[in-house]
Protein backbone atom coordinates (compact mmCIF):
# COMPACT_ATOMS: atom_id res chain seq x y z
CA UNK A 1 0.00 0.00 0.00
CA UNK A 2 2.87 2.01 1.11
CA UNK A 3 4.10 1.48 -2.61
CA UNK A 4 1.28 2.49 -4.57
CA UNK A 5 0.23 5.85 -2.49
CA UNK A 6 4.33 6.87 -3.21
CA UNK A 7 3.63 5.88 -6.93
CA UNK A 8 0.50 8.14 -6.84
CA UNK A 9 2.33 10.88 -5.15
CA UNK A 10 4.77 10.50 -7.76
CA UNK A 11 2.30 10.60 -10.70
CA UNK A 12 0.54 13.65 -9.01
CA UNK A 13 3.67 15.45 -8.33
CA UNK A 14 5.13 15.00 -12.57
CA UNK A 15 1.43 16.34 -13.61
CA UNK A 16 2.03 19.34 -11.45
CA UNK A 17 5.47 19.82 -12.98
CA UNK A 18 4.02 19.53 -16.55
CA UNK A 19 1.13 22.02 -16.00
CA UNK A 20 3.94 24.83 -14.16
CA UNK A 21 5.75 24.23 -17.51
CA UNK A 22 2.42 24.97 -19.54
CA UNK A 23 1.68 28.05 -17.33
CA UNK A 24 4.94 28.71 -18.21
CA UNK A 25 5.29 28.27 -22.13
CA UNK A 26 1.35 30.25 -22.39
CA UNK A 27 2.84 33.25 -20.07
CA UNK A 28 5.83 33.55 -22.28
CA UNK A 29 3.71 33.58 -25.30
CA UNK A 30 1.42 36.09 -23.99
CA UNK A 31 4.99 38.50 -23.40
CA UNK A 32 5.85 38.08 -27.33
CA UNK A 33 2.21 38.49 -28.40
CA UNK A 34 1.98 42.12 -25.66
CA UNK A 35 5.38 43.00 -27.00
CA UNK A 36 4.72 42.44 -30.49
CA UNK A 37 1.87 44.63 -30.23
CA UNK A 38 3.82 47.40 -28.73
CA UNK A 39 6.21 47.32 -31.90
CA UNK A 40 3.85 46.52 -34.86
CA UNK A 41 2.79 49.10 -37.28
CA UNK A 42 -0.30 50.78 -36.77
CA UNK A 43 -3.00 49.78 -39.39
CA UNK A 44 -3.84 52.14 -42.17
CA UNK A 45 -7.79 52.85 -42.31
CA UNK A 46 -9.84 49.81 -43.97
CA UNK A 47 -13.24 49.60 -45.67
CA UNK A 48 -13.62 46.67 -43.25
CA UNK A 49 -13.66 49.12 -40.50
CA UNK A 50 -15.42 51.60 -42.15
CA UNK A 51 -18.21 48.86 -42.65
CA UNK A 52 -17.80 47.30 -39.04
CA UNK A 53 -17.01 49.86 -37.02
CA UNK A 54 -14.16 47.87 -35.65
CA UNK A 55 -10.42 48.06 -35.64
CA UNK A 56 -8.21 45.39 -37.31
CA UNK A 57 -6.19 43.48 -34.82
CA UNK A 58 -5.19 40.92 -37.01
CA UNK A 59 -1.93 38.84 -35.88
CA UNK A 60 1.14 39.36 -38.17
CA UNK A 61 1.26 35.65 -38.44
CA UNK A 62 -2.05 34.65 -39.22
CA UNK A 63 -4.85 32.82 -38.40
CA UNK A 64 -4.26 29.74 -36.32
CA UNK A 65 -5.97 26.20 -38.49
CA UNK A 66 -8.66 24.30 -37.06
CA UNK A 67 -5.91 21.66 -36.27
CA UNK A 68 -3.38 23.76 -34.43
CA UNK A 69 -6.57 25.79 -32.65
CA UNK A 70 -7.78 22.15 -31.35
CA UNK A 71 -3.98 20.95 -30.94
CA UNK A 72 -3.42 23.71 -28.37
CA UNK A 73 -6.27 23.36 -26.83
CA UNK A 74 -5.87 19.81 -26.37
CA UNK A 75 -2.65 20.13 -25.09
CA UNK A 76 -3.38 22.70 -22.40
CA UNK A 77 -6.73 20.55 -21.21
CA UNK A 78 -4.43 17.58 -20.79
CA UNK A 79 -5.58 15.37 -23.78
CA UNK A 80 -4.69 11.90 -23.27
CA UNK A 81 -2.37 9.26 -25.08
CA UNK A 82 -5.05 6.08 -24.87
CA UNK A 83 -7.68 7.67 -26.78
CA UNK A 84 -5.94 7.83 -29.73
CA UNK A 85 -7.41 4.40 -30.59
CA UNK A 86 -11.14 5.50 -29.47
CA UNK A 87 -11.31 7.05 -32.95
CA UNK A 88 -14.52 6.80 -33.89
CA UNK A 89 -15.10 7.10 -37.92
CA UNK A 90 -17.85 8.43 -40.63
CA UNK A 91 -19.75 11.45 -39.94
CA UNK A 92 -23.23 9.22 -39.34
CA UNK A 93 -21.97 6.73 -36.85
CA UNK A 94 -24.87 6.40 -34.14
CA UNK A 95 -22.32 8.46 -31.48
CA UNK A 96 -21.33 10.88 -33.53
CA UNK A 97 -21.85 13.90 -31.69
CA UNK A 98 -21.59 18.02 -33.12
CA UNK A 99 -21.17 20.29 -30.48
CA UNK A 100 -23.72 22.59 -32.45
CA UNK A 101 -26.25 20.51 -34.23
CA UNK A 102 -30.02 20.77 -34.82
CA UNK A 103 -30.97 17.43 -33.76
CA UNK A 104 -30.89 16.13 -37.57
CA UNK A 105 -27.10 15.77 -37.28
CA UNK A 106 -26.92 19.46 -39.09
CA UNK A 107 -24.73 22.06 -37.96
CA UNK A 108 -27.39 24.63 -36.76
CA UNK A 109 -26.20 28.26 -38.87
CA UNK A 110 -26.85 31.66 -37.28
CA UNK A 111 -28.04 34.71 -39.13
CA UNK A 112 -30.31 38.13 -40.11
CA UNK A 113 -32.99 38.38 -37.41
CA UNK A 114 -35.69 38.58 -39.95
CA UNK A 115 -35.06 35.32 -42.28
CA UNK A 116 -34.57 32.01 -42.01
CA UNK A 117 -33.00 29.47 -44.47
CA UNK A 118 -33.72 25.74 -45.24
CA UNK A 119 -30.86 24.83 -42.51
CA UNK A 120 -32.95 26.50 -39.90
CA UNK A 121 -30.49 29.77 -40.13
CA UNK A 122 -31.76 33.02 -38.81
CA UNK A 123 -30.02 35.80 -40.98
CA UNK A 124 -27.07 37.54 -39.97
CA UNK A 125 -27.66 41.01 -37.81
CA UNK A 126 -24.35 42.10 -39.00
CA UNK A 127 -25.44 41.31 -42.82
CA UNK A 128 -28.57 43.43 -42.49
CA UNK A 129 -28.72 46.29 -45.24
CA UNK A 130 -30.24 48.62 -42.89
CA UNK A 131 -28.32 47.75 -39.90
CA UNK A 132 -24.88 47.56 -42.11
CA UNK A 133 -25.60 51.30 -43.69
CA UNK A 134 -26.07 52.35 -39.50
CA UNK A 135 -22.71 50.79 -38.62
CA UNK A 136 -21.18 52.00 -41.76
CA UNK A 137 -22.06 55.92 -41.35
CA UNK A 138 -20.06 57.28 -38.55
CA UNK A 139 -16.70 55.25 -39.99
CA UNK A 140 -17.40 56.67 -43.23
CA UNK A 141 -16.05 59.92 -43.40
CA UNK A 142 -12.95 58.59 -41.64
CA UNK A 143 -11.93 56.46 -44.77
CA UNK A 144 -9.32 58.09 -47.24
CA UNK A 145 -11.41 60.23 -50.31
CA UNK A 146 -9.51 57.73 -52.82
CA UNK A 147 -11.41 54.94 -51.06
CA UNK A 148 -14.53 56.49 -50.71
CA UNK A 149 -15.60 54.78 -54.02
CA UNK A 150 -14.33 51.86 -53.25
CA UNK A 151 -16.19 51.97 -50.01
CA UNK A 152 -19.62 52.34 -51.25
CA UNK A 153 -19.13 50.23 -54.33
CA UNK A 154 -18.30 46.93 -51.77
CA UNK A 155 -21.16 48.12 -49.32
CA UNK A 156 -23.18 47.85 -52.33
CA UNK A 157 -21.85 44.63 -53.52
CA UNK A 158 -22.57 42.81 -49.75
CA UNK A 159 -25.77 44.47 -49.86
CA UNK A 160 -26.93 42.45 -53.22
CA UNK A 161 -25.15 39.81 -51.41
CA UNK A 162 -26.92 39.55 -48.55
CA UNK A 163 -30.47 39.85 -50.27
CA UNK A 164 -29.79 36.85 -52.39
CA UNK A 165 -29.06 34.78 -49.69
CA UNK A 166 -32.18 36.16 -47.74
CA UNK A 167 -33.81 34.81 -50.84
CA UNK A 168 -32.48 31.76 -50.46
CA UNK A 169 -30.44 32.36 -53.72
CA UNK A 170 -27.28 30.60 -53.02
CA UNK A 171 -25.91 30.32 -56.21
CA UNK A 172 -26.31 33.75 -57.59
CA UNK A 173 -24.57 35.04 -53.93
CA UNK A 174 -21.60 32.92 -54.33
CA UNK A 175 -21.33 33.89 -57.97
CA UNK A 176 -21.48 37.86 -56.78
CA UNK A 177 -18.97 37.67 -53.78
CA UNK A 178 -16.41 35.07 -56.04
CA UNK A 179 -16.53 37.93 -59.23
CA UNK A 180 -14.93 40.60 -55.83
CA UNK A 181 -12.72 39.07 -54.65
CA UNK A 182 -9.85 39.64 -56.49
CA UNK A 183 -10.61 42.88 -56.60
CA UNK A 184 -11.25 43.16 -53.02
CA UNK A 185 -8.12 41.92 -51.31
CA UNK A 186 -5.70 43.87 -54.04
CA UNK A 187 -7.36 47.03 -53.47
CA UNK A 188 -8.40 47.19 -49.76
CA UNK A 189 -6.60 44.30 -47.51
CA UNK A 190 -8.72 42.98 -44.79
CA UNK A 191 -11.94 44.27 -45.93
CA UNK A 192 -11.93 41.34 -48.03
CA UNK A 193 -13.21 39.48 -44.52
CA UNK A 194 -16.24 41.37 -45.36
CA UNK A 195 -16.65 39.11 -48.58
CA UNK A 196 -14.82 35.62 -47.27
CA UNK A 197 -17.16 35.09 -44.13
CA UNK A 198 -20.16 36.13 -46.38
CA UNK A 199 -18.68 32.96 -48.97
CA UNK A 200 -18.13 30.64 -46.19
CA UNK A 201 -21.79 31.36 -45.29
CA UNK A 202 -22.93 30.61 -48.90
CA UNK A 203 -20.95 27.67 -49.04
CA UNK A 204 -22.30 26.08 -45.77
CA UNK A 205 -25.80 26.36 -47.10
CA UNK A 206 -24.83 24.70 -50.18
CA UNK A 207 -23.37 22.06 -48.23
CA UNK A 208 -26.82 21.61 -46.68
CA UNK A 209 -28.28 21.64 -49.78
CA UNK A 210 -26.28 18.57 -51.01
CA UNK A 211 -26.72 16.91 -47.86
CA UNK A 212 -30.65 16.66 -48.51
CA UNK A 213 -30.04 15.58 -51.48
CA UNK A 214 -27.63 12.69 -50.25
CA UNK A 215 -24.85 14.11 -52.06
CA UNK A 216 -22.53 13.51 -49.19
CA UNK A 217 -18.87 13.95 -51.40
CA UNK A 218 -20.38 17.07 -52.88
CA UNK A 219 -21.51 18.15 -48.92
CA UNK A 220 -17.97 17.63 -47.68
CA UNK A 221 -16.62 19.26 -50.17
CA UNK A 222 -18.65 22.68 -49.54
CA UNK A 223 -18.09 22.50 -45.95
CA UNK A 224 -14.08 22.17 -46.27
CA UNK A 225 -14.23 25.00 -48.73
CA UNK A 226 -16.52 27.34 -46.36
CA UNK A 227 -13.84 26.43 -44.00
CA UNK A 228 -11.06 27.60 -45.80
CA UNK A 229 -12.48 30.94 -46.37
CA UNK A 230 -13.81 31.36 -42.92
CA UNK A 231 -10.25 30.72 -41.74
CA UNK A 232 -9.11 33.12 -44.22
CA UNK A 233 -11.52 35.88 -42.86
CA UNK A 234 -10.06 35.29 -39.33
CA UNK A 235 -6.37 36.42 -40.72
CA UNK A 236 -7.33 39.03 -41.97
CA UNK A 237 -10.01 40.72 -39.63
CA UNK A 238 -10.00 39.03 -36.11
CA UNK A 239 -12.05 41.49 -35.06
CA UNK A 240 -14.62 40.55 -37.14
CA UNK A 241 -17.65 38.62 -34.91
CA UNK A 242 -19.34 37.20 -38.45
CA UNK A 243 -15.87 35.55 -38.75
CA UNK A 244 -16.23 33.70 -35.58
CA UNK A 245 -19.02 32.90 -35.99
CA UNK A 246 -19.10 31.01 -39.11
CA UNK A 247 -15.59 29.96 -38.46
CA UNK A 248 -17.30 27.90 -35.43
CA UNK A 249 -20.00 26.75 -37.39
CA UNK A 250 -17.81 25.44 -39.41
CA UNK A 251 -15.20 24.12 -37.73
CA UNK A 252 -18.22 21.90 -35.81
CA UNK A 253 -19.64 21.03 -39.34
CA UNK A 254 -16.69 19.44 -40.82
CA UNK A 255 -15.18 17.73 -37.44
CA UNK A 256 -18.84 15.45 -37.98
CA UNK A 257 -16.66 13.61 -41.01
CA UNK A 258 -13.95 12.93 -38.73
CA UNK A 259 -15.66 10.92 -36.16
CA UNK A 260 -16.84 11.36 -32.19
CA UNK A 261 -13.08 12.33 -31.26
CA UNK A 262 -12.40 14.97 -33.31
CA UNK A 263 -15.70 16.79 -32.82
CA UNK A 264 -15.05 16.44 -28.95
CA UNK A 265 -11.54 17.59 -29.46
CA UNK A 266 -12.98 20.45 -31.84
CA UNK A 267 -15.70 21.42 -29.31
CA UNK A 268 -13.25 23.46 -27.42
CA UNK A 269 -12.42 25.88 -30.15
CA UNK A 270 -15.76 25.77 -31.52
CA UNK A 271 -16.77 27.11 -27.94
CA UNK A 272 -14.29 29.78 -28.31
CA UNK A 273 -15.08 31.31 -31.28
CA UNK A 274 -18.56 31.51 -30.06
CA UNK A 275 -17.69 33.01 -27.07
CA UNK A 276 -15.58 35.78 -29.32
CA UNK A 277 -18.24 36.55 -31.34
CA UNK A 278 -20.31 36.98 -28.12
CA UNK A 279 -17.79 39.63 -26.90
CA UNK A 280 -17.29 41.60 -30.25
CA UNK A 281 -21.03 41.76 -30.95
CA UNK A 282 -22.86 41.31 -27.36
CA UNK A 283 -25.95 42.76 -29.09
CA UNK A 284 -26.19 40.00 -31.63
CA UNK A 285 -28.70 37.99 -30.59
CA UNK A 286 -27.88 34.51 -32.79
CA UNK A 287 -24.03 34.50 -31.28
CA UNK A 288 -26.43 34.22 -27.92
CA UNK A 289 -28.53 31.36 -29.41
CA UNK A 290 -25.45 29.54 -30.87
CA UNK A 291 -23.30 29.49 -27.35
CA UNK A 292 -26.36 28.56 -25.80
CA UNK A 293 -26.91 25.22 -28.59
CA UNK A 294 -23.05 24.36 -27.26
CA UNK A 295 -24.02 24.12 -23.92
CA UNK A 296 -27.13 22.56 -24.25
CA UNK A 297 -25.86 19.83 -27.06
CA UNK A 298 -22.65 19.22 -24.27
CA UNK A 299 -25.24 18.80 -21.32
CA UNK A 300 -27.57 16.18 -23.38
CA UNK A 301 -24.56 14.14 -24.26
CA UNK A 302 -25.10 10.52 -23.81
CA UNK A 303 -23.00 8.38 -21.49
CA UNK A 304 -21.29 6.89 -24.10
CA UNK A 305 -20.08 9.37 -25.58
CA UNK A 306 -19.07 11.24 -22.18
CA UNK A 307 -16.76 8.25 -21.71
CA UNK A 308 -15.28 9.30 -24.62
CA UNK A 309 -14.98 12.74 -23.59
CA UNK A 310 -13.33 11.85 -20.31
CA UNK A 311 -10.92 9.38 -22.22
CA UNK A 312 -9.82 12.29 -24.16
CA UNK A 313 -9.46 14.60 -22.09
CA UNK A 314 -8.56 15.24 -18.15
CA UNK A 315 -11.09 17.91 -18.32
CA UNK A 316 -13.91 17.29 -21.35
CA UNK A 317 -16.41 20.06 -22.03
CA UNK A 318 -19.13 20.62 -19.77
CA UNK A 319 -21.89 22.27 -19.40
CA UNK A 320 -25.15 22.27 -18.41
CA UNK A 321 -29.11 23.28 -19.01
CA UNK A 322 -29.26 25.91 -17.32
CA UNK A 323 -25.83 27.61 -18.66
CA UNK A 324 -28.23 27.00 -22.00
CA UNK A 325 -31.27 28.55 -20.62
CA UNK A 326 -29.23 31.68 -19.75
CA UNK A 327 -28.02 32.01 -23.55
CA UNK A 328 -30.97 31.24 -24.68
CA UNK A 329 -33.39 33.95 -22.90
CA UNK A 330 -30.53 36.87 -23.28
CA UNK A 331 -30.75 35.94 -27.23
CA UNK A 332 -34.70 36.13 -26.35
CA UNK A 333 -33.79 39.39 -24.55
CA UNK A 334 -31.99 41.27 -27.51
CA UNK A 335 -34.67 40.36 -29.76
CA UNK A 336 -38.01 39.19 -29.01
CA UNK A 337 -39.16 36.22 -31.55
CA UNK A 338 -36.17 36.65 -33.68
CA UNK A 339 -36.78 32.47 -33.74
CA UNK A 340 -39.16 30.01 -33.53
CA UNK A 341 -35.98 27.74 -32.58
CA UNK A 342 -35.35 29.69 -30.01
CA UNK A 343 -38.13 29.62 -28.10
CA UNK A 344 -38.41 25.85 -28.45
CA UNK A 345 -34.55 25.74 -27.50
CA UNK A 346 -36.05 27.44 -23.66
CA UNK A 347 -39.04 24.95 -23.89
CA UNK A 348 -36.55 22.24 -23.97
CA UNK A 349 -34.32 23.24 -21.62
CA UNK A 350 -37.06 24.20 -18.87
CA UNK A 351 -38.28 20.45 -19.80
CA UNK A 352 -34.86 19.00 -19.09
CA UNK A 353 -34.76 21.32 -15.47
CA UNK A 354 -37.93 19.74 -15.24
CA UNK A 355 -39.98 22.98 -14.99
CA UNK A 356 -43.08 21.95 -16.54
CA UNK A 357 -44.92 24.85 -16.51
CA UNK A 358 -42.04 27.34 -18.01
CA UNK A 359 -41.77 24.52 -20.80
CA UNK A 360 -45.45 24.81 -21.54
CA UNK A 361 -45.08 28.13 -21.82
CA UNK A 362 -42.30 28.69 -23.86
CA UNK A 363 -43.51 26.02 -26.14
CA UNK A 364 -46.91 27.84 -26.92
CA UNK A 365 -45.05 30.97 -27.43
CA UNK A 366 -43.13 29.10 -30.32
CA UNK A 367 -46.20 28.28 -31.62
CA UNK A 368 -47.51 31.34 -32.14
CA UNK A 369 -44.85 32.33 -34.23
CA UNK A 370 -45.67 31.76 -38.13
CA UNK A 371 -43.80 29.48 -40.24
CA UNK A 372 -41.74 31.34 -42.57
CA UNK A 373 -38.91 28.45 -43.66
CA UNK A 374 -38.69 24.38 -43.70
CA UNK A 375 -36.81 25.28 -40.22
CA UNK A 376 -39.66 27.50 -38.91
CA UNK A 377 -42.02 24.44 -39.46
CA UNK A 378 -39.97 22.01 -38.26
CA UNK A 379 -39.22 24.33 -34.48
CA UNK A 380 -43.04 24.64 -34.68
CA UNK A 381 -43.38 20.36 -35.06
CA UNK A 382 -41.06 20.00 -32.20
CA UNK A 383 -42.80 22.54 -29.51
CA UNK A 384 -46.40 20.77 -30.43
CA UNK A 385 -44.84 17.39 -29.69
CA UNK A 386 -42.88 18.70 -26.74
CA UNK A 387 -46.25 20.13 -25.47
CA UNK A 388 -48.11 16.82 -26.08
CA UNK A 389 -45.21 15.28 -23.52
CA UNK A 390 -45.66 17.61 -20.80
Amino acid sequence: KLRTLQQLCDALTERVRLHDTAIEYLTMRLEAKVEASRTAPQPQPQLARALSGESLTSEAGGYKTAEEDCAETAEESGSGGPADSMQTSGAHSESAWSCVSDGGGGVHACGESTHAGVSGEVRDAESDPEGASASAAPEAASVPHEQESGVHALDRVLRRADALYSGLQYEAAHRLLESQMGAMSASFGSAVAEIEWRLARVLHDMALQAKAQSLAARERELMLEGLKLATAALEHDESNFAAHKWYAILVSATSLFEGTKAAIQKSFVVKTHFETAVRLAPTDATSRHLLGVWYFEVASLSWTTRKVAAAIFASPPSGSFTEALDHFLAAEAIAPGFYVKNRLMIAKCHSALKEREAAREWARKALEMAARTPDDAAAIAGARELLGRL
